[in-house]
């Protein structure tokens, strides 16, 4: 099943996607929901992000052919860390589906993409068991990690690089 939030003349809502048609759903795959009854064609609306989190997180240097290639272009020595490096990311830097990525008129760049994989978690859970957590997650979806690289060399945290709109 492939969820999806959308918005169409103002208005947002969840639907699920069939082929080129999305069906409305009343409520949310979050919570509960059921079929509205509504259809609208896919290319008639606008696809937004899952969801509006007040926060997300993300884990880095997670990837050993990524360090690697990092490693030989900026003749670093970063090694895969033995546990996860988790940071901490603000929503305004979520955008939709073609929307537009704005460079701050004083990043030096470069200002470079990461496709990523993105987990979305569907419900609240702390205190789990390794083996439970996977029993969280809604669904995953594609993301664009984009990164203004000078910022990310120069600032203490990544907040900067990682968190600018869009």
């Amino acid at each position: 099943m492939k969820f999806g939030r959308f918005e169409q003349r103002g208005r947002v809502f969840y639907g699920i996607v069939e082929g080129d048609q999305v069906s409305e759903l009343d409520g949310s795959p979050f919570d509960s929901y059921k079929a509205s009854g509504r259809r609208h064609a896919l290319s008639s609306l606008k696809v937004l992000v899952p969801c509006l989190p007040a926060n997300f997180y993300c884990a880095g240097l997670n990837y050993a052919a990524h360090i690697a290639w990092a490693n030989q272009r900026t003749g670093g020595n970063r090694k895969v860390p033995e546990k996860a490096d988790i940071g901490y990311r603000s929503a305004n830097a979520l955008i939709a589906t073609r929307e537009t990525i704005v460079i701050p008129s004083d990043s030096p760049g470069p200002v470079e993409f990461e496709g990523e994989l993105v987990a979305v978690v569907g419900r609240r859970a702390k205190h789990l068991a390794e083996d439970e957590a996977l029993g969280c997650l809604l669904g995953y979806t594609l993301g664009n990690d984009v990164s203004e690289r000078a910022w990310q060399q120069s600032d203490r945290t990544l907040w900067r690089a990682k968190n600018t709109d869009s």
